[in-house]
This record gives structure tokens, sequence and C-alpha cells, in this order.
């Protein structure tokens, strides 16, 4: 499955959980280095409160979803995982506004993941699906 093509024109801020405390990745356009300071940085993009949340969410998902990776019988409740995904990532969003796109993708660990796997954050709250 793998992550989308980033948009060139603007910043973006992938949400997910792996293995290895893995929970974000930025991508910002090509010509960042060409202008610097048009982009956030890092640090602005990803509020400590946030990152916090991101933490204990990634935490959750290596001691719950390891057993659905190794195919036992897992004890992740997959849907409220995705819920606390999404509301974490509205919080980013509200943070973030306009400066950069913020771009959940369900782990594949997850048994529904070929559901709505990636899904952006907009505005409003409201999420559209992109694959």
């Amino acid at each position: 499955m793998g992550h989308p093509e980033p948009n060139p024109e603007r910043t973006t801020v992938y949400v997910f959980a792996d293995f290895l405390h893995f929970t974000h990745w930025v991508v910002y356009p090509q010509d960042r280095s060409l202008h610097p300071g048009k982009y956030p940085s890092h640090g602005e993009l990803l509020p400590h409160r946030v990152r916090g949340l991101l933490e204990d969410w990634q935490l959750s998902f290596e001691k719950f979803a390891s057993a659905d990776f190794d195919g036992q019988p897992g004890t992740m409740l997959w849907i409220a995982f995705d819920v606390e995904a999404l509301r974490i990532c509205r919080m980013l969003k509200r943070h973030i506004g306009d400066r950069a796109r913020v771009i959940y993708q369900k782990p594949i660990q997850d048994p529904f993941c070929r559901f709505e796997y990636t899904r952006e954050v907009l505005e409003d709250g409201s999420t559209r699906v992109l694959d």
C-alpha cells in the first residue's frame, strides 16, 4: 500500500502507526530549499501536546497490534484505534490550518485497512478518502 504521492505545492503531514515508533512523516514541497521561511518547520507542524498524544497512540499500537501482525488472535480494538487517530489528526489540522495537509493512513495490520485506507482531514474536521 505505501504513501500517496505528495502534492509538490504543499507541505503534507502523514500520520500512521508502525512498529519502531513511527507516528508521522512530514513531506515538504520540492522548492522548500529555494524559499527559506516559506514553509512551517517540523516543530510548528507538530506541537508538543499532539506529539504526546501520537506517542501514546503509537504505544497502544505496539502493545496490542503485534498479535494481529503475528497472525494470532489480536486484542487490538481497531475501530477505537482508528477513531483516536482521526481525533488526533483533527487536533493537528486545527493547529496547522491551511499551512499543510494532514493525511491519516491505517496500519496494514488493521483487518479493515482496505476500507478508507488513506484519508485527508480537512479544515472543517471532515475527511476525504484518498484511495
